[in-house]
């Protein structure tokens, strides 16, 4: 896998773990209709859009569309926290949920990055390097994103279970003041969705 980009090794390392204890849980997700803690495969399928696929990738290259259709309150170090309201995030970032993001992957014989396109701005990402997964995170994110909106991160998590690979993409931004403590950050991202492996060569 190539190698991860520069940054704080250690955190890095908690925030992932963190991430993926999201999605081992069942916890209570604000879209922006409301709270719901159920799981609907059928519409998460048809929100992932798959084209232009590599024959020669192991799986999970090519290039996807997918809608960011929840928010959920998390802690400074990346760990959720269930039941709270999060539609203070949702107030101080309205053009968040509803809003879709393009990315691509580029990934052969255990090398590759991926890039994502987030409110119109180009965010390179790079391999964490955990083991079992594809998972991508920024580094530097561009000016508009980081300084005007205050985004934190971007993540990709890419997950094969079997003949179906697992997407989620998760945007993090600072909790506006008005959040119950110890919220410190709103997770924007979209539900979990499952799509075929592609063929490999």
């Amino acid at each position: 896998m190539a190698a991860m980009a520069p940054s704080n090794v250690v955190a890095l390392a908690v925030f992932v773990a963190n991430i993926l204890q999201v999605f081992s849980t069942g916890d209570v997700i604000c879209p922006a209709r409301g709270c719901v803690d159920e799981f609907d495969e059928e519409t998460a399928l048809i929100q992932l859009h798959r084209t232009n696929p590599k024959e020669s990738d192991v799986g999970i290259s090519g290039t996807y569309t997918i809608e960011i259709t929840k928010v959920q309150a998390m802690r400074s170090n990346g760990g959720p926290l269930p039941g709270t309201n999060a539609q203070p995030c949702i107030d101080q970032y309205p053009f968040f949920v509803g809003s879709w993001v393009w990315y691509w992957v580029d990934f052969n014989q255990g090398v590759g990055n991926a890039t994502a396109i987030v409110l119109g701005q180009r965010v390179p990402l790079y391999p964490t390097g955990l083991a079992h997964t594809y998972d991508f995170i920024s580094d530097i994110l561009p000016e508009y994103l980081r300084n005007t909106l205050q985004i934190h991160q971007v993540y990709l998590h890419l997950k094969p279970k079997g003949k179906l690979l697992e997407h989620q993409i998760i945007i993090n931004a600072p909790a506006p003041s008005n959040m119950a403590d110890p919220a410190r950050q709103c997770s924007f991202k979209n539900r979990v969705v499952m799509h075929p492996v592609a063929q490999t060569a």
